[in-house]
């Protein structure tokens, strides 16, 4: 993944469980492609098979997307999501974000 300076994502590579956050599963991206809904991204962070943004200092909002077999996105399911989902937990003063093997960090 690539986070501009604007605050939107770019990613590419593989997406068998909407990792790309491009709407859709399956398939490789070879180029950048735009995640779906991101526009005011600080920090990004990516898993096996799950990505996250953490959005601008004033709300310190955590989205999240991808595989989620051990409700690694945070958003209450197991269910993968192709598309960013808001992690649903009070996260105030989130500084970065680290994630790795079916869990996520956030740091403040």
């Amino acid at each position: 993944m690539a986070l501009r300076k604007d605050g939107t994502v770019r990613s590419w590579g593989g997406n068998e469980d909407g990792q790309l956050g491009i709407g859709s599963f399956g398939g490789v991206r070879d180029r950048p492609v735009t995640v779906s809904g991101l526009s005011r991204a600080r920090a990004v962070a990516a898993g096996f098979n799950t990505s996250y943004a953490l959005s601008r200092a004033d709300d310190d909002i955590v989205q999240s997307w991808g595989r989620n077999s051990t409700g690694q996105l945070g958003d209450g399911s197991t269910v993968r999501r192709s598309l960013p989902v808001t992690v649903q937990t009070s996260l105030d003063r989130v500084d970065g974000l680290a994630a790795g093997d079916g869990f996520a960090l956030a740091a403040g």
